[in-house]
């Protein structure tokens, strides 16, 4: 793949997110960087950075006659930073209007065929909690005229669906607060990437927001003055607060620090959205692993399903976290589909449609297909490990094929909801029967 014109603006942006966790040297950034997710042995004469487990790059270092073996769950954020500070001049960051042209005269576009998932939703969150839902984001919102056309939207986009179609096993009472976050999730992205916000005002709520997940509100009110800013802060809080329930202090540290993660590259990703900056295909799947917002979701399967994963030791064995690596960028692709035609219009590039076209120089059918692709061969490869897993006594115990199903839920909810939203289709849309077909521009 070839990379275009660094810049400097963007990398310093990833740079201040290091510099704001109050690294002052080289082996601290290391070890934020890695952390317990990254192994690092040192060799001789050789300058690589060697990332496994399919996502292979080489990359030179400056005057380091070392190499770093780094396991292949190095969080995104993480690498985006590194790249930042370590690798300036590699050229990854293109102007917006450098891929305006690569669908130029597309008219209409082929969704096809990607994925043999189904799932239905939880018979839990039924009509009455549908209901309650669609309160909530009105109140989020601060919408009451059903007959509006942003209230109809907020309704027809059914976010906390995602909730119902993801979490199969779980009881209404687990599925209220659940089903709420998720919409907050939604609403607080479109906000990040709202080109009408003051940057200022999303600095300080990006900040209230991780004090609320630091479990202090108090001090996250302080910084924010709109009554609507507020008001949603509450909301927020008292969801958070409902979840923490079914917590226990390894659940609260994990979720806590996975949500703050996707804050912090939200913002990152707000930054290059207001500057019209877009990142390579590699850059963008390293920063989409983290502003999907999966892995906060993955830890409450955990913890409303009970599965008591910590106490079972297997959170770090490699074959889990390959299948979490692959439900996380199963969910981020197969929803670049569909959502598309949406950013498409709305100029927003941050999608790996339009990157593979670019960086594929191809047509936006063959860039759909590629992507196609990848998703099946992600539930390919899933399919495989999971028998691993199954067929693994050591491993196959207690609740973690609940886990491991539970994440095969996942991908499928995310494929369910990406088809029945109004999120990405507009008011009034009618979900087909299959899950392929032609769109027009």
């Amino acid at each position: 793949m070839g990379y275009v014109g660094v810049n400097m603006e963007v990398l310093v942006d990833c740079r201040n997110t290091v510099f704001a966790k109050g690294l002052t040297s080289l082996e601290e950034l290391w070890w934020w960087c890695f952390g317990r997710h990254g192994f690092l042995t040192q060799c001789t004469l050789k300058r690589r950075l060697i990332l496994s487990k399919g996502t292979c790059r080489q990359l030179s270092i400056t005057n380091r006659p070392f190499s770093l073996y780094i396991s292949w769950r190095v969080l995104p954020r993480h690498y985006i930073a590194y790249t930042a500070l370590e690798k300036h001049r590699r050229r990854s960051i293109m102007g917006a209007s450098s891929i305006l042209s690569i669908f130029e005269g597309a008219k209409s576009f082929y969704i096809p065929p990607h994925s043999s998932y189904h799932v239905d939703l939880n018979p839990a969150y039924d009509a009455k909690l549908d209901a309650e839902i669609d309160k909530w984001c009105m109140d989020f919102l601060n919408l009451h005229d059903l007959t509006d056309h942003k209230t109809q939207f907020a309704i027809q986009s059914k976010l906390g669906k995602l909730a119902g179609f993801a979490y199969q096993a779980i009881s209404s009472e687990r599925l209220s607060p659940i089903a709420k976050f998720f919409c907050w999730l939604f609403l607080a992205d479109d906000f990040m990437d709202d080109p009408s916000v003051p940057v200022s005002d999303l600095k300080n709520a990006t900040l209230a927001y991780k004090l609320i997940f630091k479990n202090d509100y108090d001090q996250a009110i302080t910084l924010v003055e709109s009554k609507g800013l507020l008001r949603q802060m509450g909301m927020l809080n008292d969801v958070y607060t409902d979840l923490k329930g079914f917590m226990n202090p390894g659940h609260k540290t994990r979720f806590s620090k996975s949500m703050i993660d996707v804050l912090d590259m939200f913002e990152v990703e707000s930054s290059w959205l207001h500057k019209t900056l877009v990142p390579n295909f590699e850059i963008y799947m390293w920063m989409r692993e983290v502003t999907a917002g999966v892995i906060p979701c993955m830890v409450a399967m955990d913890f409303l399903n009970n599965f008591g994963l910590e106490e079972e030791g297997v959170l770090d064995d490699p074959h889990i976290q390959t299948l979490e690596v692959i439900a996380n960028r199963h969910s981020f692709l197969a929803n670049d589909m569909v959502s598309f035609k949406k950013e498409w219009a709305c100029e927003q590039y941050l999608n790996s449609v339009a990157l593979v076209g670019y960086s594929s120089n191809c047509g936006l059918n063959e860039a759909m297909e590629k992507v196609a692709q990848m998703v099946q061969d992600l539930e390919k490869e899933f399919a495989d490990i999971k028998q691993k897993v199954l067929s693994n006594k050591d491993l196959n115990k207690g609740n973690v094929m609940g886990y491991v199903q539970s994440l095969e839920y996942f991908m499928a909810a995310n494929i369910e909801f990406s088809w029945i939203s109004a999120r990405y289709h507009g008011v009034g849309w009618v979900s087909p029967a299959e899950k392929y077909g032609t769109f027009e521009f």
